[in-house]
């Protein structure tokens, strides 16, 4: 028996009691126990594809692709679903988009495809990854975009951009911020001081200190009386002012009253929002559906967390990071692990986790867990930062005290 495993059975009644003891103490509530139809998988087997201290740094730009930054500053691009480096060393590297990839070599910017062929040379001074198949380049100090063939579509002629989003791109003219089309044509003359992308057809924009949306035709949906607006998100913005916070639907109209100290976006039907130091979740007629409590980062949540609904569930803190369903019921409860807020897959049923290796519970190793509490990967890890596919990326310490990533695969 390995460690953890021994170390595991002997905190096992003691840590439990000590989890419900700081619940209740911190928060005065009880603790649920776990009410969950998953069902029990079994624990995964891992190898590695990039083993820490390869690499100085190591950050996925793609479910299948890694960028890995050498010790002379350099940085390479790794196929970790083949196995093989892609030629070339490059100064930067962007994400991959549309099959493209956008790297600086020689002090300019260009494109290389998946296998490292260069798509488009190396000749822009700036250039943003691919989003809906045009790419903003710089070139003179100027702005413009480019198709898939490296073909200039738009012309490079203005101060800043952003990448196009539902078929809108912002741009940056004397100050001011507009908005064009795919074909190039101004929709909104730049006459906004800060602009946002689109979401939903719908635009936030800012006028002297003060925001408020357009549609897609540039008409004004809600004036700028706002001290912010964020995007919108199932139909409906969060908006501030006075500093209380509501919401507003696309037709610019108050949905929600503004009464709020702080909200989160709609997400699956629920707002978080905020009111006297405790958190709810709303639906969108203003009706609490998961009553006020007051959630805290207690001793093993490192910050107060009150998250986004995704397949009926959302991570919280309660004393430590747990996950409620859209009644507010835990459904991860009992386990060996606790829970991080790095990363979590619903769908594959995996959710970062640590255990305590130490009676003293000082020590953490990383692995993964199932929704029933199950480990799905043994904990042996200083650190999981993200799940990418069949893909995690780790880290571990080196002899000399430094944090470094790598990457293994789950089999």
């Amino acid at each position: 028996m390995n460690k953890w495993k021994e170390v595991r059975r002997i905190k096992n009644d003691t840590t439990r009691i000590l989890r419900a003891f700081l619940l209740v103490f911190l928060t005065g509530a009880m603790v649920w126990e776990s009410d969950t139809s998953f069902v029990s998988q079994k624990e995964y087997e891992w190898e590695w594809v990039i083993e820490p201290g390869s690499y100085e740094y190591v950050c996925f730009i793609a479910d299948d692709f890694v960028a890995a930054e050498k010790t002379n500053g350099m940085w390479e691009i790794i196929n970790v679903s083949e196995g093989n480096v892609l030629p070339g060393e490059y100064e930067a590297v962007g994400l991959c988009r549309d099959n493209l990839i956008n790297i600086k070599r020689g002090g300019l910017w260009g494109y290389i495809d998946e296998s490292g062929n260069s798509v488009i040379k190396e000749q822009f001074e700036d250039a943003y990854e691919f989003q809906e198949n045009l790419a903003a380049v710089k070139s003179e100090h100027l702005w413009g975009f480019i198709n898939c063939l490296g073909e200039r579509v738009i012309e490079n002629q203005y101060d800043d951009v952003t990448s196009f989003r539902e078929g809108m791109a912002a741009i940056k003219q004397n100050g001011k911020w507009g908005f064009i089309n795919a074909e190039g044509g101004v929709v909104v003359g730049c006459i906004f001081d800060s602009v946002r992308s689109f979401s939903e057809g719908l635009a936030a924009v800012e006028q002297n200190g003060k925001w408020g949306c357009i549609n897609a035709s540039g008409k004004i949906v809600a004036e700028c009386v706002y001290d912010n607006l964020q995007d919108f998100s199932e139909g409906m913005a969060a908006v501030k002012q006075d500093e209380k916070w509501g919401f507003i639907n696309q037709n610019g109209n108050i949905q929600i009253p503004l009464q709020f100290r702080e909200v989160g976006n709609f997400s699956e039907g629920l707002a978080a929002v905020e009111r006297n130091g405790k958190w709810a979740y709303i639906d969108k007629n203003n009706n609490i559906v998961i009553d006020y409590y007051f959630y805290d980062a207690g001793s093993d949540a490192g910050t107060v967390w009150v998250g986004a609904f995704h397949d009926g569930l959302a991570m919280v803190s309660r004393g430590t990071y747990c996950l409620i369903d859209d009644s507010g019921t835990k459904v991860f409860e009992d386990s060996d692990f606790f829970l991080t807020i790095a990363d979590y897959d619903i769908a594959r049923d995996l959710i970062t986790g640590y255990v305590y290796i130490d009676e003293a519970m000082k020590v953490k190793k990383y692995g993964l867990v199932g929704m029933d509490g199950s480990c799905r990967l043994e904990p042996v890890f200083d650190y999981i930062s993200g799940i990418y596919e069949e893909y995690v990326l780790v880290s571990q310490y080196m002899e000399n005290g430094t944090l470094k990533d790598g990457v293994i695969r789950l089999i």
